[in-house]
């Protein structure tokens, strides 16, 4: 799906810019048969105002995001012949994981066994997606980059 408001991806890695703005790699994915994923998107971001304040007091660690705001442009330096793109997201919220079914559960806790039973066992065999995709992104990273996450 790309980079998208409301679209999900993942935080590689993120530390501090030159300017008032966080620095972050991010990948996202797409399933495209029977629980396979390849990557749709991937590249380094700015996080910006709402953005830079919240990702700032997270670690450095891999997390799966929630794009709220972001936007995209492109700059052309006429002396090195060069186009280069920059992405700059301005919201973001993290994503738990099973947030969404724990809710679901929870609604479901007035309704007769029956149902509860059998949403409980749909949930089951449902394997987790978000778990799918950054195993995915994970396994795509190590091939791509060896491991290396400082971009040294």
């Amino acid at each position: 799906m790309g980079l998208k408001n409301n679209g999900f991806a993942t935080v590689w890695e993120h530390e501090e810019g030159k300017g008032n703005f966080h620095t972050g790699r991010i990948s996202t994915s797409r399933k495209i048969k029977d629980g396979e994923y390849m990557d749709d998107f991937s590249a380094y971001v700015h996080f910006v105002g709402k953005a830079k304040d919240k990702i700032s007091k997270l670690p450095n660690e891999m997390l799966r995001i929630k794009v709220l705001s972001f936007e995209v442009n492109n700059k052309y330096d006429k002396e090195k012949q060069q186009e280069r793109t920059y992405y700059a997201i301005f919201d973001f919220e993290v994503v738990e994981k099973n947030k969404d079914k724990k809710k679901s559960n929870s609604n479901n806790s007035t309704k007769n066994d029956s149902s509860t039973k059998e949403n409980v066992t749909k949930e089951q065999l449902e394997p987790n997606r978000d778990e799918e995709a950054m195993l995915h992104a994970f396994k795509h990273f190590m091939k791509t980059y060896g491991g290396n996450i400082t971009g040294a």
